[in-house]
């Protein structure tokens, strides 16, 4: 059977941002050399550390060759827009949705005048002869209450309490994409598209929270009552940290819950940063990855039944699993931070592309698979890497992303042709 071929894609950036000062330093968090690159000094290239990263992110976004590409860290739209300018997608129209408007602060570097960008975005790259429909996700979805108090089966009534300047979280920390992309005409072919109208696919860009502590720094006491201060405080940062990255996550479930739910027809993926392991909470709470196990104590069996399909088609599956299943391999990490590699980026996607019998035949008949996924992870493999220091290594990837990019490409079944008399 034929397939229709869509390939999407995920690229983390690293602090990508404009240049404030006279001699272009481009900062974010803090106006410190150690907190920007600048376009001064050019390196044996000839090209200074910006020109360098613009570059490097050009050719990558041409080695991905993808249909749509979902981008993180995106502190401000213009230096993005100007890699893809030295890119090949300048010579043929697209589009490109932001997350959100930049924040900066106006402050000064040695005297002159300099912004500082503090808060890291979303961006969504999509083929021109794509339809796209953009959302930001920003508030939490209607109903969505992390504070309301749950009674457990102990009978203890308990409250989760999540504030920002004394009032209850209503908004994400970091604002997620939700794009409807609506195919060509040749989609309207595609198995499970209604008879008369084109494919569409929902996609999700997403960059959570990291898994750096969110706690005080102690500066009172000797060295050795500081570190023991600090271990304390270091165990509640990692855990708050990972409360927002669940909170925002099951923010984003929410919505992909809706899309399943109101067009079952329509595949919908999550991709992006999600800055923790594909079996971490955080990532299962994002796609819904474990179905949930409904007990004969709670359901009648034929409640159960139906209830395990309607969930199964409600979840994403992971297009690395599925993979690794098609392939018998798994030599996949996205992430290279303090001499340790992690896979931090993920594509997830809806039962329409994962076989049936890989979700144990729950839910309804898939119209497509994985056809395949690829790691662009060379940079993170550079073995100059093992000689250099913490801050050297920053400095290094700074000229190109800590993160590699992953490409899945989806092969969605075309209907059989019908059959002509004459």
């Amino acid at each position: 059977m034929s397939s229709a071929r869509l390939t999407l894609g995920t690229f983390n950036v690293l602090n990508l941002v404009p240049g404030s000062t006279p001699e272009m330093r481009h900062f974010f968090y803090k106006a410190e050399p150690k907190q920007s690159y600048w376009a001064a000094d050019p390196g044996d290239s000839g090209l200074s550390a910006y020109e360098q990263k613009l570059h490097w992110l050009a050719r990558q976004i041409d080695l991905l060759n993808c249909d749509a590409i979902a981008f993180q860290e995106v502190f401000d739209e213009a230096p993005l827009r100007e890699a893809i300018a030295l890119s090949s997608w300048n010579e043929h129209p697209h589009t490109l949705v932001m997350g959100g408007a930049p924040s900066f602060v106006e402050t000064e570097f040695k005297g002159t005048p300099a912004r500082v960008y503090n808060k890291p975005r979303v961006a969504l790259l999509v083929r021109g002869d794509w339809q796209v429909e953009a959302e930001v996700l920003d508030a939490f979805p209607a109903g969505f209450d992390f504070h309301e108090p749950l009674t457990g089966r102990d009978g203890s009534e308990r409250a989760f309490a999540y504030q920002r300047n004394g009032a209850p979280v209503t908004h994400m920390y970091r604002p997620a994409l939700r794009c409807v992309l609506t195919l060509p005409e040749w989609s309207e072919r595609l198995q499970g598209v209604p008879e008369g109208e084109r494919g569409q696919v929902v996609v999700y860009a997403a960059h959570f929270k990291s898994k750096a502590p969110m706690s005080e720094r102690p500066q009172v006491g000797s060295s050795a009552e500081k570190a023991r201060q600090y271990a304390r405080e270091n165990a509640l940062g990692i855990a708050r940290s990972a409360m927002i990255r669940n909170v925002d996550a099951a923010a984003v479930r929410w919505r992909i819950i809706e899309d399943l739910e109101g067009h079952p027809e329509r595949p919908v993926v999550l991709m992006g940063d999600l800055n923790d392991e594909l079996e971490a909470i955080s990532t299962d709470v994002a796609g819904g990855l474990s179905v949930p196990y409904f007990s004969r104590d709670d359901y009648p069996d034929d409640d159960r039944e139906l209830m395990r399909h309607v969930s199964s088609d409600l979840a994403l599956y992971s297009t690395a699993r599925r993979h690794a299943r098609k392939t018998q391999r798994d030599v996949f990490y996205t992430f290279f931070w303090d001499g340790q590699h992690n896979t931090l980026d993920h594509i997830l996607v809806s039962r329409h592309f994962i076989p049936h019998w890989m979700r144990e035949d729950w839910g309804s008949p898939e119209v497509g698979d994985v056809g395949s996924l690829r790691v662009f992870n060379d940079h993170l493999m550079d073995d100059m890497l093992d000689e250099l220091e913490h801050w050297q290594v920053s400095k290094y990837h700074a000229r190109c992303s800590d993160h590699g990019q992953v490409v899945v490409r989806l092969d969605w079944n075309r209907r059989p042709k019908t059959a002509t008399t004459s």
